[in-house]
């Protein structure tokens, strides 16, 4: 099988690849790693040893095709299984009938001890899960013009409740990214990102994560100015995350809106 290196220094630039090859690209593994708090509480971090290793198997399939005028389109499917997994990060109630939910931080513990005993229960049972999805991928590369891409994945993350599997609590069926990037004369450089994501699963009177939140848009912008002082490459960057304040539903019926401002300054000899 043919297999190749990325250099990612460069947005957009695949240096030394042969544009007019079509590649077929596979993978298949089996990883393990001790389980994992999210959050690092004091006292437990040697809780998740007692619970051994994670086991996940990892495989993808997939093919990339050249096009004209510096255009490439791929397709990759891929299929994950984990078992056992621990701590997974849950927020959904399990049930609309007065049942507590289970989160890795509890805010609220509950009116009694047997409600804390069933979010430890959930949090430390160790379950089954998987992912599989297709991804499609048209993306332009060039070192001095228009570059960026087009990519949709549709997908499944899945947990195996009670013999039946069920979505995820953060699952997101359908994630559409476009991506797009241009020089500009004296070392500038402007991006522009949109994001669709679909709704996450929640629990409805008809079973637990058995419906759908709303869906939501985000729009990106950065803007790069690179210079050269003495010995160093300076890169100074303003990243605006959110900047069109498009609502984003949390759970039914609640959504925020938020502008995420980040400024840089990336130095390298």
């Amino acid at each position: 099988m043919r297999y190749r290196v990325l250099d990612r220094t460069l947005p957009g630039v695949v240096p030394g690849t042969d544009d007019s090859a079509v590649w077929l690209k596979g993978s298949a593994g089996i990883y393990h790693q001790p389980p994992r708090f999210v959050l690092p509480l004091p006292g437990l971090d040697m809780l998740p040893l007692k619970y051994g290793l994670l086991q996940a198997y990892q495989t993808s399939l997939g093919t990339e095709v050249p096009l004209q005028n510096h255009f490439q389109i791929s397709a990759e499917g891929f299929f994950n299984y984990m078992d056992p997994t621990v701590f997974d990060l849950a927020v959904n109630d399990t049930s609309v009938i007065n049942v507590p939910h289970a989160t890795l931080v509890p805010t609220e513990v509950g009116n009694s001890l047997e409600d804390f005993q069933k979010i430890i229960q959930r949090l430390t049972q160790p379950e089954t899960g998987r992912a599989y999805g297709l991804e499609f991928l048209l993306r332009r590369q060039s070192r001095n013009g228009l570059f960026g891409w087009v990519s949709y994945t549709i997908s499944r993350s899945e947990r195996l409740q009670q013999g039946r599997w069920v979505p995820y609590d953060f699952d997101r069926t359908q994630l559409l990214n476009l991506v797009a990037g241009l020089p500009l004369p004296r070392n500038w450089d402007v991006g522009l990102r949109a994001q669709c994501q679909s709704g996450r699963p929640t629990t409805t009177t008809t079973g637990y994560n058995a419906g759908r939140n709303d869906g939501y848009w985000r729009f990106d912008v950065r803007v790069d100015k690179r210079a050269l002082w003495k010995k160093w490459l300076l890169d100074l960057y303003v990243d605006i995350t959110s900047v069109a304040l498009m609502p984003e539903e949390i759970q039914p019926g609640t959504v925020i809106r938020y502008v995420l401002p980040t400024v840089g300054l990336r130095g390298r000899l």
